[in-house]
């Protein structure tokens, strides 16, 4: 019997075990026969060992690989896929956070067989649902089957993407190629359009996880570096498009506008100073209209506290 190619999952963790343990388990249930995980614990501080000692207990269930790196100073999330992207050995990867899992058995077995079908693809995505302790909702897919590069990356706030990482299965050949480690911000909006640059994707209309939401997270204030680090990182990646100017200005735009808005109107506070500062900094010909659109929501979000107050 030929064995499945290897797999490697990506499990970044920090100071949540309980999570981490529902998650280890769930993707040990995968019927999928060549997995390789690796275990990135964030937490350099932590002095009772918890996380690996519940790493170890499952160290060789199910014919698993799995590798267990602490890191010594805390990095970031981004920092930590970059990592577990360079530690991995897997023709296909996963990046998994600690506190999502998986619901569907078949579910990498049927990623990778999709993937092995057509080579072209730089990832096989499904279905989730984001759960808080109170209500569970079905995500914002709205397109399934294959979609090719070009069409998904000027399509991507319309498609949309699953729910996080963990519920795609990456070419690894195809992150690499698209320099993954040279990201600005490995998160998983980037993740999924660095990988579109060399290859379609493919949506399968089935639920296959459960993507947890915190309550703290819902009112989160949104750091001005990270959201426009985001920004940057999108620019970046216009110059491996082979598109024509004008539909390069398209994509960067609406990104832009999604990215400054969603800063905006989710902030109490947002700090202009920084976000005007990091307009100046742009080329002449963007200035403009990228303050334009800053505008457009900073209006948007005085009617909206307008409205509160009557």
């Amino acid at each position: 019997m030929v064995k499945s190619p290897l797999l490697t999952i990506v499990v970044t963790t920090y100071k949540r075990d309980i999570f981490l343990e529902l998650a280890l388990s769930k993707i040990l249930e995968q019927n999928y026969d060549s997995l390789e995980i690796i275990v990135i614990d964030d937490n350099p501080n932590q002095n009772s060992n918890s996380t690996e000692k519940i790493v170890n207990e499952f160290v060789g269930k199910n014919n698993a690989q799995i590798k267990y790196i602490k890191n010594k100073k805390n990095i970031g999330i981004s920092n930590a896929h970059k990592l577990g992207f360079s530690e991995s050995r897997g023709k296909y990867i996963v990046f998994h956070d600690d506190d999502d899992y998986y619901t569907n058995a078949d579910w990498l077995t049927k990623a990778v067989n999709i993937m092995m079908a057509d080579p072209e693809l730089a990832f096989v995505g499904a279905r989730s649902f984001a759960f808080t302790e109170d209500e569970k909702r079905e995500d914002n897919l709205s397109c399934f089957g294959k979609i090719t590069s070009k069409e998904y990356l000027k399509n991507f706030t319309t498609i949309g993407k699953p729910l996080s990482t963990f519920a795609a299965v990456f070419d690894t050949s195809k992150l690499e190629a698209a320099k993954f480690n040279n990201m600005l911000i490995s998160n998983d909006t980037t993740i999924y359009l660095r990988a579109l640059l060399y290859g379609g994707g493919y949506l399968l209309n089935e639920y296959i996880g459960m993507y947890r939401v915190h309550k703290n997270s819902l009112t989160k204030t949104i750091d001005a570096d990270t959201l426009l680090l985001h920004i940057d990182e999108k620019e970046l990646l216009l110059s491996e498009l082979k598109w024509d100017s004008s539909e390069k200005n398209d994509f960067y735009f609406n990104q832009s506008k999604m990215n400054l808005g969603y800063y905006i109107l989710r902030n109490a506070n947002p700090n202009y100073r920084k976000v005007f500062g990091w307009i100046n900094k742009k080329p002449r010909k963007n200035r403009n209209k990228l303050r334009l659109i800053v505008i457009k929501f900073v209006v948007k979000k005085f009617m909206f506290q307008l409205l509160k107050i009557k």
